[in-house]
């Protein structure tokens, strides 16, 4: 069998006095009532140290009988992650140690084991494995633990290709960490790219500039994306950084869709698309340094590492604004722009 182990985010706590307490991923604290089962035995089970031994078979000869009093089945508290709140037991955060009440959170009962009949207790104090692993199969029903083998949660992006294109102050770092994830780095020549891009295997184009994107440059990406290749890019505009949403498929949001809905966004419409157009000074900065390179890399690398994993319909694409001056970053949902039908013969356009 494999190992348990806790599922990413969680971890049991020792509180003093109060015994164990879960922590779930997102901050919340259930109560554990491992009923049989040393509490110990449960931490070790999880990480904390090695298991006892198993209770060897008793000697030859007469066995002592201990006679003991157990209280009714009925009277007997259910094993697994519980809380404790105003109308009973149930999956209700308890309250932190510092007296302050924890919200208590809407969510479905925590599965407890069923019950049977108690396991005898060895002389030694020594649980049977049948006893704690009823009480594994509570955690793992209830979404905190598993046997499977564990995962490389740690390099995600592996098996995939990154087809790299920018600025070196950008790309570098973004090679940097998206190695470290698993996937394989290729600097790539933009005349190069549609040979390169394969649609439907894990390869994606990243493309970063350290200034304002020149008019036409990412259309070749644009079309690509329509044709099911990854996209992810990110330029500078003055003191901003802008990184679009991964694209990829008929219904991902391009470079276009991300122009016209900026444009839409604004009164000052024709003035950005002169920008945009080229009709301005020499860019003058100011251009990202190597701090500000690398916290727009790692933004870029975790919005394509929770697109390769979740796909498109649990990643809503979102445009990131970072403002290189002191890194406030602000997040706007933006979809893709539909098509619209030509206007009728006759009629101007406004």
């Amino acid at each position: 069998m494999n190992t348990p182990r806790l599922n990413p985010g969680t971890a049991l706590v020792t509180v003093p006095g109060r015994g164990l307490a879960l922590r779930t991923p997102d901050g919340t604290f259930l109560r554990v009532d491992t009923a049989d089962v040393p509490e110990a035995d449960l931490v070790r089970l999880f990480g904390g140290g090695p298991l006892a031994a198993p209770e060897p078979p008793p000697a030859a000869g007469p066995v002592p009988v201990r006679r003991t009093v157990s209280p009714p089945r009925d009277a007997r508290p259910p094993a697994g992650p519980t809380g404790e709140g105003p109308h009973g037991r149930g999956p209700v955060p308890a309250p932190p140690c510092d007296g302050a009440p924890l919200p208590v959170r809407d969510a479905a009962p925590v599965p407890r084991p069923a019950r049977t009949a108690p396991d005898p207790v060895p002389a030694s104090g020594r649980m049977p494995a049948p006893a704690l692993d009823r009480l594994l199969a509570a955690f793992e029903d209830a979404g905190y633990a598993t046997r499977d083998p564990d995962p490389a949660t740690d390099r995600p992006l592996t098996g995939t290709t990154l087809l790299l294109l920018g600025d070196p102050v950008l790309t570098r770092p973004v090679a940097r960490l998206a190695r470290a994830a698993g996937a394989e780095p290729v600097p790539t020549a933009a005349d190069a790219l549609p040979a390169r891009a394969v649609a439907g295997a894990r390869t994606a184009v990243v493309w970063c500039l350290d200034r304002p994107v020149p008019p036409g440059l990412w259309d070749r990406a644009d079309r690509l994306s329509r044709d099911g290749v990854l996209w992810a890019r990110c330029h500078r505009e003055g003191a901003e950084a802008w990184l679009e949403p991964p694209a990829a498929g008929p219904y991902g949001t391009t470079s276009a869709d991300i122009r016209l809905r900026r444009l839409a966004a604004t009164p000052a419409h024709r003035e950005l698309a002169a920008y945009w157009a080229g009709s301005r000074t020499p860019d003058n900065g100011p251009r990202h340094t190597e701090a500000t390179a690398v916290f727009t890399a790692a933004l870029l690398v975790h919005d394509l590492m929770t697109r390769l994993l979740l796909g498109p319909d649990r990643t809503p694409p979102v445009l990131r604004r970072i403002d290189l001056r002191d890194l406030t970053t602000t997040a706007h949902p933006v979809l893709p722009v539909p098509e619209c039908a030509p206007l009728p013969a006759g009629r101007n356009t406004p």
